[in-house]
């Protein structure tokens, strides 16, 4: 069971998600998210925030939450809509999760979005944070990945890395120790065999980009 969080950071081209989503999937809304579960002409599963990013009265008779459970929270709180909207999908015991959304002109946003990652990790739970441009993902094993056109592949370590091997990629690396504190990883590129990033400790975040 698939769960897509929507919030509210920048979401430009509406049609590059026209075919993205499954009809079973958990619609989880936060907040300011709402503009764009309209846009992309979605029904929300759930609606939740303190409703301080968007004109609750305004949205709440949508019919795009018509069905949807409203749950409100104090705007004084410690977490944020994108982490409660995170835990919700959690507690529903989901496998996957997809985020759109959380990438946004607020650098301390988008940061802490990609640190949320780490719970999802924790609770074996796959997530991914997706815009037009990218792809995110967090792990702490090895992966394969399918080649993708016209894109670039990067690693970077949020924990340092031991025994990192690169294959299949235009730059190959054998056994390298990735700190946190290097750009080594960015923007390798994907051959026509699907991509091997395997390691034997640490902590990656693997992004697929586009100019």
């Amino acid at each position: 069971m698939r769960a897509v969080i929507i919030t509210g950071g920048m979401i430009d081209d509406y049609n590059y998600y026209k075919n993205y989503f499954n009809e079973d999937d958990i619609v989880i809304c936060a907040d300011g998210g709402v503009k764009h579960l309209i846009n992309l002409d979605l029904d929300a599963s759930y609606f939740l925030g303190d409703f301080d990013s968007c004109n609750f009265e305004d949205v709440k008779n949508d019919s795009h939450l018509k069905n949807a459970q409203i749950i409100k929270f104090n705007s004084e709180k410690d977490e944020t809509d994108t982490e409660i909207a995170l835990n919700l999908a959690l507690e529903k015991g989901v496998s996957n999760i997809v985020i759109l959304g959380a990438i946004g002109t607020r650098i301390d946003h988008t940061l802490a979005n990609i640190m949320l990652m780490k719970k999802a990790l924790k609770h074996n739970v796959e997530l991914k944070i997706v815009n037009e441009k990218n792809e995110i993902r967090l792990v702490d094993k090895s992966i394969s990945l399918n080649p993708v056109k016209n894109a670039f592949l990067s690693v970077i370590a949020l924990k340092t890395t031991t025994n990192l091997t690169l294959k299949n990629v235009k730059y190959e690396l054998n056994e390298f120790t990735l700190s946190t504190d290097t750009s080594l990883g960015i923007s390798n590129e994907f051959t026509d065999k699907k991509a091997i990033i395997s390691f034997d400790e640490g902590l990656l975040l693997v992004i697929i980009s586009r100019d």
